[in-house]
């Protein structure tokens, strides 16, 4: 799947934290394309972002099932 192009900012905000990395390869159509991996910080980043959410979701969904 593709990015749009509001994603590019974020991407490099990323890249700037150090979450993410770029190179450039050469697509079937010769065009060069810019793709995007994660880094170690960005790996530890997205398991904190993670737990975070579990939490958080964990608490909406226990507020949502007690209204019942």
């Amino acid at each position: 799947s593709s990015l749009s192009i509001p994603s590019y900012p974020v991407l490099h905000g990323m890249e700037r934290e150090g979450y993410v990395e770029a190179y450039e390869k050469a697509a079937p159509t010769g065009r060069v394309r810019k793709y995007y991996h994660l880094t170690r910080a960005g790996r530890a980043a997205l398991t904190e972002e993670e737990k975070a959410w579990q939490e958080y979701s964990g608490a909406v969904n226990a507020v949502l099932t007690s209204r019942g």
